[in-house]
């Protein structure tokens, strides 16, 4: 089941206002499409109407609902160059960590996360910016792009070309957010042909949550499996599974290492 709860979602400024959607399925999709714009109004717009969504939705959130699709045109709004010619299907879901939001941006900034998820048997990533700048607060935005090769078990291993970019924002309130956004537009190089992953991407708000960090993500993967009857689904319902389990990998890395 869809469910849809109307949240104000403004972000002020000193010179406009912005407008996000209002409800959680276009407000994901307006977060992705406007992440590099170089006024912070969109994403604090964005979050302003997620983070109220999630707290409302909590239970409902932590098992994944189904959102919008990410359409051709939205890809081409947000910047993206894709070979597939396709509307993606989205999920989203929420996950709670008990780190702070500092060390959850310390953790996930790191250029190689071998060591941080199981399922990572492979990650060569090179940083855009200053990482110690941008974990300092002093710095706004960080990325960086490589390749990655995921253990899938019995699909083998894939090997992904893929970028992450982050940026502070501060909400109305004072509330400090990270928010992240990940393109993946080019097919993975699979060991299986059994498994075809043909282009993914994801949008997150990362925000505090009690002495922890509660994170909001949508998804949104193009994957089938070859003769197999499946449901359109399937490839987002493993993704929200791998999402939840990362979560405390998160944690007991930071625990072990920070």
């Amino acid at each position: 089941m869809r469910h849809l709860i109307l949240v104000p979602a403004l972000a002020l400024t000193a010179c406009k206002v912005i407008d996000a959607p209002d409800d959680l399925e276009a407000l994901v999709v307006y977060g992705f499409v406007h992440f590099t714009e170089d006024d912070d109004a969109y994403q604090q717009a964005a979050a302003e109407g997620l983070i109220p969504y999630t707290s409302l939705n909590r239970a409902e959130l932590e098992t994944g609902y189904r959102v919008d699709n990410l359409t051709v045109a939205d890809l081409a709004a947000a910047g993206v160059t894709s070979s597939a010619e396709i509307d993606i299907l989205g999920a989203a879901a929420t996950t709670a960590m008990t780190s702070s939001l500092d060390d959850i941006a310390w953790v996930v900034t790191t250029a190689d996360m071998t060591q941080v998820q199981l399922r990572t048997v492979g990650y060569e990533a090179t940083g855009v910016g200053d990482v110690d700048c941008f974990l300092a607060h002093a710095c706004d935005t960080y990325s960086l792009s490589g390749t990655r090769s995921t253990d899938t078990g019995f699909f083998g291993v894939s090997e992904q070309d893929f970028s992450r970019e982050w940026r502070w924002i501060t909400l109305q309130d004072g509330t400090v957010a990270l928010v992240q956004r990940e393109l993946a537009p080019t097919p993975a190089r699979m060991s299986s042909s059994v498994f075809v992953l043909q282009q993914q991407y994801a949008y997150s708000v990362f925000f505090p949550e009690g002495t922890g960090t509660r994170r909001m993500e949508t998804l949104w993967v193009d994957a089938r499996l070859i003769g197999m009857d499946v449901p359109d689904t399937w490839a987002l319902d493993r993704a929200v599974e791998a999402m939840q389990g990362n979560a405390g990998q998160l944690d007991a890395y930071i625990a072990e290492n920070r």
